[in-house]
């Protein structure tokens, strides 16, 4: 396979985990808003409180993303898995709930 085939495979494979990406990321934003907490990770060592199930998913993929942006040699993040950890590393006692940051995130994603 010739070094450019590779790269435009590549290239493809990047649109497409970025796309499903962003698709999962505003289903579990929104499913975050309506009031199913665990996605930002607020409660995780309380006892009987759980990861959303989207989380290990979005990490995977959103780790997939940028190992490739990496050897494809792109130097900026991807921005929506940058603001998802961002979020997600926000803890404090003055901290919105995580229905209030799910619904920030929409609405900086412009999907609110």
């Amino acid at each position: 396979m010739s070094r450019s085939t590779r790269r435009q495979k590549q290239e493809a494979q990047l649109r497409s985990l970025e796309d499903q990406f962003s698709t999962n990321l505003i289903a579990a934003l929104r499913e975050c808003a309506a009031g199913t907490w665990g996605l930002f990770g607020r409660n995780e060592l309380l006892v009987g409180m759980s990861r959303s199930k989207n989380v290990d998913r979005l990490m995977e993929d959103g780790e997939e993303i940028e190992r490739l942006r990496v050897e494809l040699g792109l130097t900026e993040p991807f921005q929506p898995f940058k603001r998802f950890l961002e979020f997600r590393k926000m803890q404090s006692p003055n901290t919105l709930g995580e229905p209030k940051l799910a619904k920030q995130l929409l609405r900086e994603l412009g999907m609110a």
